[in-house]
């Protein structure tokens, strides 16, 4: 990550400025990190990662 863009080979996706991320862990269990993403109004939502590429397309989880 840098800021808000993940970067690695590239920079594949950035936030807008009503999203933070709030965690970075193995949620899925594959053995890659994946990132755990707030909206400012509460919305959670998940970036199932493999390296440095979104999976899925993201998945809202609340």
């Amino acid at each position: 990550m840098s800021g808000a863009q993940i970067v690695g080979g590239g920079v594949i996706a950035q936030l807008s400025p009503d999203w933070s991320i709030k965690g970075v862990a193995d949620f899925n269990g594959d053995g890659h990190s994946d990132i755990l993403l707030q909206k400012a109004d509460g919305l959670l939502a998940l970036w199932e990662m493999d390296g440095a590429n979104v999976i899925g397309g993201g998945r809202s989880v609340i």
